[in-house]
């Protein structure tokens, strides 16, 4: 399924990192499009709801490409836009 529930915690130790340092990687990846998150929630025996891990899942990589060149193309046409504005003006 290409998913996992890894914690913050639990990354952090696998990879020598903090809670912190794993998070705003974990945000770079999902900027860049290479994976999406989801939150869950765990049910305690006593009926009590709590948050649980995110639900990483990793996109296929065709789909972070596209996406990548969307981005640039974007980019491109925001540069291309400003470059024509300031050589009007």
């Amino acid at each position: 399924t290409h998913q996992c529930w890894p914690s913050y915690k639990t990354i952090g130790k696998a990879v020598k990192l903090s809670n912190k340092t794993v998070k705003k990687y974990v945000a770079e990846l999902v900027d860049k499009g290479l994976i999406f998150t989801e939150n869950t929630t765990i049910t305690t025996k006593d009926g009590r709801k709590w948050n649980g891990s995110l639900c990483y899942t990793i996109r296929p990589i065709k789909e972070a490409v596209e996406l990548y060149h969307q981005r640039q193309l974007r980019q491109l046409e925001k540069d291309t836009a400003r470059w024509n504005a300031e050589k009007a003006g």
